[in-house]
């Protein structure tokens, strides 16, 4: 059961990956220069660390923690990009596209840590 969890984790970190990307691409205007793709490279990274602290759970606990960041940060990545896209409310919502990684990433790495440590339970 544990596996499936972490496979469904994976996916879901895999299409909110894709659908940020894609996402990336509708707001550069398929316009790549150094600024949209550095862009694009800095919203992608979270779902990359993301992947790699799934494959990083050995147990039971870890595999529960794992998902639960899966959906945290899945969920917040996506209502923010679509929240910020299909509402034009502030003159500043270009801020939030680089705002939404900066909080995935300091999420991701305060909970690390923690992580880590719990792998050490053995079941």
């Amino acid at each position: 059961m544990y596996k499936k969890l972490k496979t469904y984790s994976k996916q879901s970190t895999l299409f909110t990956a894709v659908t940020t990307l894609l996402f990336c691409f509708y707001l550069t205007n398929n316009s790549y220069t150094a600024a949209n793709i550095a862009f694009i490279v800095w919203a992608i990274t979270p779902y990359i660390f993301l992947a790699f602290l799934i494959n990083l759970a050995a147990n039971k606990v870890t595999t529960l923690t794992a998902v639960a960041i899966t959906v945290i940060t899945c969920l917040s990545g996506l209502t923010s990009f679509v929240f910020s896209i299909l509402t034009h409310i502030d003159t500043q919502n270009g801020l939030v596209f680089i705002n939404i990684p900066l909080w995935q990433w300091t999420g991701l790495l305060v909970i690390t840590l923690p992580l880590v440590l719990l792998n050490k339970i053995k079941d």
